[in-house]
C-alpha cells in the first residue's frame, strides 16, 4: 500500500495484525486524520535506523494529522520531522482511547528554524494507560510548548527512558487543566 492509513483499512480488531513500514518510506500528512489507526489491537513497525526511518512529513498545520484511534495500539520505530510552523501535534490519542504504546519513536526534525510540533504526543480525556518509552524528542528552535501533553484526566501513563532536546515553552511532560493519577515518569 501507498500509505499506512490504507494498509490499517485491511486490518481486522483485536486479530493482533502487524503493519510493516518499509525501511526509507516518506509519507506526506497534510489533513486531519491522513493517518488514522482506527483498529483496535493493530500493531505498526518501521523498518531502518536513523534517517531510514519511515517517516511521517508534516506539510500543514492542520490539527490531529495522525491519531491513533483505537484501544491497544502500538506504534514503534516510526520518525515524525514537522515541515511547517506550529503544527498541533505530531499523534494525537483522543478521548477515551486506552493502552497505546508509542516505542523508539522520534520527533522533530524541522526543515526549517521555524517549524515546530507544538506538542508530540497528545492525550486526551481519558486516555488511559498510555506508554511512552525509548523515544527521541527534539523540541527545535521554536521552543515546542511540550514533547507529552495530557490535556485533561489519564491514568496509568507512563513515560520513560526517552531523550528530551531543547527549550519547551511550557515544559517537556505538561499535565493540563485536570490532575492525572498512578504516573510513572
Amino acid at each position: 500500500k501507498d500509505t499506512l492509513d490504507e494498509a490499517v483499512n485491511l486490518c481486522t480488531a483485536s486479530r493482533g495484525d502487524f503493519i510493516l513500514v518499509a525501511q526509507g518510506h516518506n509519507e506526506a500528512v497534510a489533513a486531519a486524520s491522513a493517518v488514522d489507526i482506527d483498529v483496535a489491537g493493530v500493531t505498526v513497525i518501521g523498518i531502518g535506523s536513523g534517517s531510514l526511518k519511515p517517516t511521517f512529513d508534516y506539510d500543514a498545520a492542520t490539527a490531529d494529522m495522525f491519531v491513533i484511534g483505537a484501544d491497544n495500539v502500538t506504534i514503534a520505530n516510526l520518525r515524525f520531522r514537522v515541515s511547517t510552523n506550529a503544527t498541533a501535534n505530531a499523534i494525537d490519542i483522543p478521548d477515551g482511547i486506552d493502552y497505546a504504546t508509542i516505542i523508539a519513536c522520534d520527533f522533530g526534525f524541522a526543515e526549517t528554524a521555524t517549524d515546530e510540533f507544538n506538542d508530540a504526543v497528545q492525550l486526551n480525556d481519558a486516555s488511559n494507560y498510555v506508554t511512552v518509552v525509548g523515544c527521541y524528542f527534539d523540541g527545535g528552535a521554536q521552543a515546542a510548548q511540550s514533547a507529552v501533553l495530557m490535556s485533561k484526566d489519564t491514568k496509568g501513563t507512563i513515560i520513560a527512558g526517552n531523550i528530551f532536546l531543547g527549550t519547551y515553552a511550557t515544559a517537556v511532560i505538561e499535565g493540563d487543566t485536570t490532575a492525572s493519577t498512578n504516573l510513572l515518569i
